[in-house]
């Protein structure tokens, strides 16, 4: 049958399946892998690009990337959004913290630590309240 090679990034899988409705043998390589046939480094385009995975479709020692199903892909969208979440929370705590300390108020890295300070912000009397209203609004973002 006829191979189709592509690189494993972003929708790779779905046009891999929809090769596969139509009798045609997908193989997915992942874009690390298909680089080193690339002639030029420096000069990414569709034509080179085109190339180096023809090039590397045909080693015999490539590896390539099982086909996923809808559903896995499915269960690894979950895992990704969660793990993205968990990065944006740490990042914008990070935040606070930062923008905290920028006004003499340090606490230690626990989100139980700064969620005190969070909560007892009304006595520190010498930060304006422009400053208070955008922690307030930066902590309500963090706890949705």
């Amino acid at each position: 049958g006829t191979v189709v090679a592509m690189e494993a990034c972003s929708g790779a899988h779905h046009w891999a399946r929809r090769c596969q409705e139509f009798g045609l043998q997908p193989r997915l390589m992942a874009a690390q892998l298909v680089k080193p046939y690339r002639k030029s480094q420096r000069s990414k385009n569709d034509r080179n690009d085109a190339e180096a995975i023809a090039t590397a479709a045909r080693q015999g020692n490539m590896r390539f990337v099982p086909i996923k199903t809808v559903d896995q892909q499915a269960r690894l969208s979950w895992h990704r959004v969660r793990e993205g979440y968990k990065a944006e929370s740490l990042a914008i705590g990070n935040r606070l913290r930062g923008l905290l300390a920028e006004f003499g108020i340090v606490m230690g890295k626990s989100d139980k630590a700064l969620r005190r300070v969070l909560a007892d912000l009304d006595a520190h009397t010498a930060l304006p309240a422009q400053f208070k209203a955008l922690i307030r609004s930066v902590d309500a973002h963090w706890t949705q």
